[in-house]
């Protein structure tokens, strides 16, 4: 794009060579789930998996001699179809060769946006298998509750779902309002006895909606690369008339979660918690 402004006089001393060090990139949302769930690899583009769907009958304790219970499970079959991100992007000959370095951030910039938006399909894939707060014990019984409060529910929830969570995600300006909860009498500063616990699973993400939480084993939640993120220059339809050629970045890559992996999550709007587990004292 043009300079803005342009320099104001041709009698100024010559500019300092262009360098590509001195690139000042828009600032974007980090990786952010794909940092935590349970991430591998695969050689297949369709990846089945077995859900165990229900249970019929149930041991117990029998007389000697006696008939024995029956107990039978049910299994079926699910299949991933592997997905792909990608992007393209194209670059003149006189970019290449005007501006040494540049080819080499267009490249760079194009793979870290592939990224971004496999993180970003990851996500947004998480929050749909999560469910919501659904558990009742707590509701009415907490004194005052605050935002850790609600963080504390929604571990009993995963527990009671017979998983243990190692995961809380908040967005930064939820974060920050949940540690600036003070005292409504003396104005104190408010640090639970269970923070430490919380603290240890605690991590921020501008990729979580301001207020809500998403809490559980994000282990259980599962990304297989199938092929992994790369790079290909080539030319596409016409770009070698027209001086150019293409830079092409993609990944593919299998996400599921099984059913009965799903109680693992929960994702949540704070508020609505602690308005639930509230005893309105």
């Amino acid at each position: 794009q043009p300079m803005t402004p342009p320099p104001n006089s041709p009698y100024l001393p010559s500019a300092a060579p262009l360098n590509a060090t001195n690139f000042f990139g828009i600032m974007y949302n980090p990786n952010f789930i794909t940092n935590y769930v349970n991430q591998g690899s695969t050689n297949f583009y369709l990846l089945p998996w077995v859900n165990e769907t229900s249970v019929e009958g149930a041991a117990a304790a029998v007389q000697e001699g006696a008939a024995k219970p029956l107990w039978n499970t049910r299994f079926k079959v699910e299949i991933s179809e592997a997905k792909k991100i990608a992007a393209m992007s194209t670059i003149t000959e006189e970019f290449d060769q005007d501006l040494p370095g540049f080819t080499t951030i267009v490249q760079r910039l194009l793979t870290e946006e592939v990224n971004r938006k496999w993180d970003d399909a990851v996500y947004a894939d998480v929050i749909a298998a999560a469910t919501g707060y659904t558990i009742t014990g707590l509701n009415g019984q907490v004194d005052d509750a605050n935002l850790y409060d609600t963080l504390r529910a929604g571990i009993a929830q995963i527990g009671k779902n017979n998983f243990i969570a190692n995961f809380i995600g908040v967005n930064p300006v939820t974060n920050a309002l949940i540690d600036m909860q003070k005292s409504a009498t003396d104005r104190l500063y408010l640090t639970p006895p269970f923070w430490q616990r919380l603290n240890a699973m605690l991590r921020e993400g501008n990729k979580v909606a301001e207020g809500f939480g998403l809490v559980g084993d994000i282990r259980q939640y599962n990304v297989d690369i199938y092929k992994s993120l790369m790079l290909k220059v080539g030319y596409n339809m016409d770009d070698f008339q027209r001086n150019q050629f293409s830079v092409v970045a993609e990944i593919r890559y299998h996400d599921y979660i099984s059913n009965n992996r799903k109680p693992a999550l929960a994702y949540y709007n704070l508020n609505t918690v602690r308005s639930l587990i509230d005893s309105g004292s």
